[in-house]
């Protein structure tokens, strides 16, 4: 057992973030408490059919955009009879699978809201937390101290929508992606989709099947990504190698957009950026191109103005509108969190790997899943927790205060140089280079030059292979047994 055992954690929110939370604590042996406010597991998968305000939201038609192989946990995989690309209802089964498993449910109170989290004294050697709880059932509410906290509350439930000339004069309908369920009260309509993210895409490629017209405005464009690449392996799994992260930058970008313009030329149907290839400008998509290519949908470029009953674009064109919906991301905010504890100014979250708030000492309280990236989350969101409960045990020492200050405005002067004003990208990692950052630090990085020496097989498959999440528990707290390591290596 841990010299942890007997330390309480208080884990805020039981989406992804916050079960695989409780499990890595349970596993290291702390005693966490997990306090959700819906009724369920789940976050954003615990899908509704109606929106609400503060809560999560998903649209019926949802299917994850990146493959279940890519997906899991390291720890426990998708059921073999799933599909390689599950529905969002899957999905969740697979959540109260896991939290099964690893009999999580019992240390979940539901219908609880965390109203505030403070140090329990103004001094910086207190390492102590106290939570204060609001019971929605009966509406009482309690003060609790906690050794650690790990803060889980995710980023879908406050929804942007971008100050556009004119939007107040306008007398159609517009609605955020966070209210938007299904194509219901679209049909026979002319509709605006904002954005360009994968919840954009999907959304316009749906309506376009039962709208008048779909128009999509985009500030930069992307590319659209397939969920099937070579031989109709999932695109996650053909891209997402150690091999390719050892070659130069500039080399991968050269691959990377030759294979994704090698389908369509994204340029003839106008969704192409209008920069520079990067390594983010895609979103997942199979249908886009082909509601393009049917007419049913048509791109535009930045709105300029709102009037009544139309929009007007950049290029000068004018298009009638009934309908819109805004699919332009979400606030960041941890509202029962002081800004002395965590700053975020203009939704850029001063976190240390994102994760650590760096003015806060000693380093008791964590932050996991306020991240973005160009690859499968939950893996990430899998080893933050890892990162933030080896912290907790004393296992990880961090550089002092004053230069992780001066990480976290590195990192925000470098997002803005590469992304400018979109803001969205504020917490947006590339998948390979920080979950490698990451599990160097927790101990559980794959040792390669080893394998070559004792088991090759299984170096080829670490080396070449698609970076499976199992990659990060062939060494370290937590690795697999030796049968399944065999088993890996085949």
């Amino acid at each position: 057992m841990s010299e942890m055992s007997g330390k309480s954690v208080c884990v805020i929110g039981a989406g992804v973030a916050g079960l695989v939370s409780t499990k890595e604590c349970l596993a290291s042996g702390f005693e966490p408490t997990c306090y959700e406010k819906d009724n369920d597991i789940g976050g954003i998968w615990n899908y509704k059919e109606s929106s609400s305000q503060g809560d999560p939201s998903l649209y019926a038609s949802c299917v994850l955009n990146t493959s279940k192989t890519m997906t899991c946990f390291s720890d426990f995989s998708f059921p073999e009879e799933y599909p390689n690309f599950p529905h969002h209802s899957y999905f969740k089964k697979y959540l109260n699978m896991y939290a099964e498993h690893f009999e999580l449910r019992n240390r979940i109170k539901f219908k609880h809201k965390i109203l505030n989290v403070s140090k329990t004294n103004d001094s910086e050697t207190t390492s102590e937390w106290r939570v204060t709880v609001q019971n929605m059932a009966s509406g009482s509410t309690s003060s609790l101290i906690y050794d650690f906290v790990i803060v889980c509350n995710g980023h879908f439930y406050d929804p942007f929508i971008p100050d556009i000339k004119g939007l107040d004069s306008f007398e159609g309908e517009y609605i955020h992606s966070h209210g938007y369920k299904n194509f219901k009260g679209f049909e026979g309509k002319r509709v605006l989709v904002v954005g360009l993210g994968n919840s954009a895409g999907d959304i316009a490629s749906e309506l376009s099947r039962h709208a008048e017209h779909v128009f999509m405005s985009t500030r930069h464009g992307t590319y659209t990504v397939p969920r099937a690449l070579d031989n109709g392996l999932p695109f996650d799994m053909v891209g997402i190698r150690r091999l390719y992260s050892y070659l130069p930058e500039a080399i991968k970008r050269m691959v990377f957009y030759r294979q994704l313009n090698s389908r369509i030329n994204h340029s003839n149907y106008g969704i192409a950026p209008n920069h520079p290839f990067t390594m983010r400008d895609m979103i997942v998509n199979d249908e886009l191109p082909t509601r393009i290519l049917v007419g049913s949908l048509n791109m535009k470029p930045d709105i300029t103005q709102f009037k009544a009953k139309s929009v007007l674009f950049e290029d000068g064109s004018e298009e009638r509108i009934d309908k819109v919906v805004f699919a332009t991301g979400y606030e960041y905010s941890i509202p029962f969190l002081e800004t002395s504890t965590l700053t975020i100014e203009q939704r850029f979250p001063y976190l240390y790997k994102q994760i650590v708030p760096p003015g806060v000492g000693p380093h008791t309280l964590a932050v996991v899943g306020l991240v973005g990236t160009n690859a499968p989350v939950v893996p990430l969101l899998e080893m933050q927790a890892r990162y933030a409960v080896r912290l907790f045990g004393g296992h990880i020492t961090l550089p002092p205060q004053e230069q992780m200050k001066s990480s976290c405005e590195r990192r925000k002067q470098t997002l803005e140089k590469m992304f400018g004003r979109e803001i969205r990208f504020n917490i947006f990692v590339n998948y390979m280079d920080y979950m490698d950052d990451l599990a160097a630090d927790v101990g559980c990085s794959p040792k390669t030059c080893w394998y070559l020496a004792t088991n090759p097989r299984l170096w080829w498959k670490v080396l070449a292979g698609p970076v499976v999440p199992a990659q990060y528990r062939l060494e370290g707290p937590g690795k697999m047994p030796q049968s399944l390591r065999n088993n890996h290596g085949r």
